[in-house]
């Protein structure tokens, strides 16, 4: 742009020159071989230094866009602004709820066979399980409020429940006692327990290994313990007959003593 105008100016400047010496051509001519004036003397233009000048000129547009011949016409009614709107207030803060005050359920295991406490029996609360003391006493503190299942887990060795689960109803702050109780099993007594451990008494050799003598009917066999003397007569068959049936009396006899005597050495009666 900066070349451009210094290229204008100095065509400018050599017009002005040129139309400067238009009005000494007339008398030149007029006078003929008369002496010419001297010429003024042009003094030179300063030239620009062309380090400051751009290489090359961005040339203008030939033509400019011309406007747009209408214009977009403004609508005829603007729209009605109401008042505005009331402002909300704000909502109030609500207040936290107060915690309800927990509450606790306690009681005692007893045994009905005996009438006294257990302890070291499982007593189950809701989803809570605890043990009962030395005085067969449970506790669970804690506990908000709402409905409880309690129910005694006594061990096989502890006993039975003598109840099922129990319902309970737990108000805030509130203690709920409950009783639970269980049947222990019968412990074996004294007399029992030697009766059990009573040897038992060994067989006698005698019962299995005696032989059976042979019945005689002159002389029946007679058992040490009790004498028995028979008369016998000669040449009866009616003698013979009794003696034969006394002494099978006497064999039996005998061997029930015998069998008597040998029971009470080893019991007493």
């Amino acid at each position: 742009m900066q070349r451009l105008l210094s290229t204008i100016m100095i065509s400018s400047g050599l017009m002005l020159l040129l139309l400067a010496s238009l009005p000494y051509a007339a008398p030149l001519a007029a006078q003929g071989d008369d002496e010419l004036p001297p010429r003024p003397t042009l003094t030179p233009m300063p030239e620009l230094p062309t380090s400051e000048l751009p290489a090359t000129a961005t040339p203008l547009p030939a033509t400019a866009t011309p406007p747009p011949a209408t214009a977009t016409p403004l609508p005829a009614t603007a729209t009605p602004v109401g008042p505005p709107p009331p402002a909300q207030p704000d909502p109030a803060p609500q207040p936290s709820p107060t915690p309800l005050p927990a509450g606790r359920i306690t009681g005692t295991v007893i045994d009905l066979t005996t009438g006294a406490p257990v302890a070291g029996v499982a007593v189950q609360v809701g989803t809570h399980v605890t043990s009962s003391n030395s005085d067969g006493n449970y506790n669970i503190e804690g506990l908000p409020t709402g409905n409880y299942t309690i129910e005694l887990l006594p061990t096989a060795m502890q006993g039975t429940a003598a109840q099922g689960p129990i319902t309970v109803a737990l108000l805030p702050g509130a203690t709920v006692v409950q009783h639970l109780a269980l049947r222990s099993p019968p412990q074996p007594s004294p007399g029992d327990s030697e009766q059990a451990t009573e040897p038992t008494p060994p067989v006698s050799p005698e019962q299995t290994t005696e032989p059976t003598p042979p019945v005689s009917p002159e002389q029946p066999p007679i058992s040490p313990e009790i004498p028995v003397y028979l008369p016998i007569t000669a040449g009866s068959h009616t003698n013979q007959g009794l003696m034969l049936l006394s002494a099978i009396l006497l064999l039996t006899l005998g061997f029930g003593v015998r069998w008597l005597l040998a029971i009470g050495r080893h019991r007493p009666l």
